[in-house]
């Protein structure tokens, strides 16, 4: 860039100058000539409204390359997570299985026998890839899959209750993700609501007492991200199912599910039980032992410690991992992890939060959490500690490379 004057903004070089340049040409190659002349103007007004011009041609072409690659930059990023929530709602939940992985790929680069049965030539049912796998590993009598819970409860409801009464406790009421609410999701599915029990308690009597000629089902709803602790009182689904089957009424337990290529593919995989760890990524995560974790954050003590510099106290910690999502959300195992205190109370909750926002920031963001005026980096998560220390190779703080 040259000093600006207005002779020089002046003088800006031409759309079509800069289109003519060997840069550019590379620039129209990779992105497309409309994308390249967009960008080139856009680089142009930015020179103008800064007041700086550009030393030539060729600067203004780098300039809109570097535009149009930012922009490619996919919004969906891999990331660390070292928060210790392995199912972590924000950052993908589980992770899938390689075969999984595998299945999706096939499924989405070809066409496939989604509804079409290969043995007579006619259309065929979906459920059937997935049917005889849930029924035999859950021991269900059917089976079907939807793209989401709330669609899976409206479906239920509307087939088993629609004009009767749906018996549901009270204390699992509730709201679940995308402000979906359970009583309208049964007013909606036409099934008229019962609760039993209290808040905080239910008993078996409660659902005893509620059934009658005009119920359509129980539903026991998986209460996500909400708990009530204390004094406490639920009906678990295996003593449910035992009544309902003695009242001759269906019971719905409300879970979720995934799409039908992986979810075949995980599937599967239930079926050799003493090798699911190692095949299931998620599972793996969960069955790490604390030692392992251990080890990991030793090992990489130093490197962190020198690479945060002398304004920061790194130590190995002990720390709960919680299993999260809306499956166990409050349910922990114990694990390990790097606490990182900024030396000097005065300043120390600005120079945690600029070193947050600073790993945030990496070609790979790492995520951690503040806990007791420490960034936490649980590793119960890290299966890759050679790219975890590469990826913190570029770290800088305050505008500075840290030493």
């Amino acid at each position: 860039m040259q000093k600006s004057t207005p002779a020089a903004l002046r003088n800006l070089p031409s759309v079509d100058e800069v289109l003519r340049t060997p840069l550019a040409a590379g620039v129209i190659e990779r992105f497309g000539r409309p994308a390249a002349v967009a960008a080139v103007r856009s680089a142009l007004a930015a020179s103008r409204v800064v007041g700086i011009a550009p030393s030539d041609a060729s600067e203004v072409a780098t300039a809109a390359r570097m535009r149009l690659e930012a922009q490619a930059q996919p919004n969906l990023r891999p990331v660390f997570n070292l928060t210790g929530t392995v199912l972590h709602t924000n950052l993908g939940r589980a992770l899938l299985a390689e075969a999984a992985v595998e299945a999706a790929t096939m499924a989405m680069r070809n066409a496939v026998a989604l509804e079409f049965d290969l043995g007579d030539g006619k259309r065929g049912d979906r459920d059937d890839l997935v049917r005889d796998l849930l029924c035999e590993l859950t021991g269900a009598e059917d089976a079907t899959v939807v793209n989401n819970n709330a669609a899976a409860v409206l479906l239920v409801l509307n087939t088993l209750a629609k004009g009767r009464e749906a018996i549901v406790s009270r204390g699992e009421s509730i709201e679940i993700g995308g402000a979906f609410r359970m009583p309208e999701i049964m007013s909606r599915a036409g099934a008229k609501l019962t609760e039993v029990g209290t808040t905080n308690r239910t008993h078996k009597k409660d659902y005893v007492g509620a059934i009658g000629p005009k119920t359509g089902l129980v539903l026991k709803v998986h209460t996500s991200n909400y708990r009530i602790e204390g004094f406490t009182k639920e009906v678990g689904a295996r003593e449910l199912a035992a009544l309902a089957h003695e009242r001759k009424v269906p019971l719905v337990i409300d879970l979720g599910k995934i799409r039908l290529a992986a979810l075949e593919a995980t599937l599967k995989l239930y079926r050799d039980p003493d090798r699911l760890a190692e095949r299931l990524p998620t599972m793996r995560l969960l069955a790490r032992p604390k030692k392992q974790v251990e080890a990991a954050a030793r090992r990489l003590l130093p490197v962190v410690a020198e690479k945060f510099g002398s304004g920061f106290e790194v130590a190995v910690a002990a720390c709960a991992s919680q299993i999260g999502s809306g499956a166990l959300p409050m349910a922990k195992v114990p694990s390990a992890g790097l606490a990182i205190r900024a030396r000097g109370a005065k300043r120390g909750g600005r120079m945690l939060a600029a070193l947050s926002i600073a790993l945030r920031q990496l070609p790979v963001p790492v995520i951690g959490r503040i806990d007791d005026n420490a960034l936490i980096l649980d590793l119960r998560c890290l299966d890759d500690e050679t790219g975890f220390v590469a990826n913190l190779a570029t770290l800088e703080l305050a505008g500075e490379p840290v030493k």
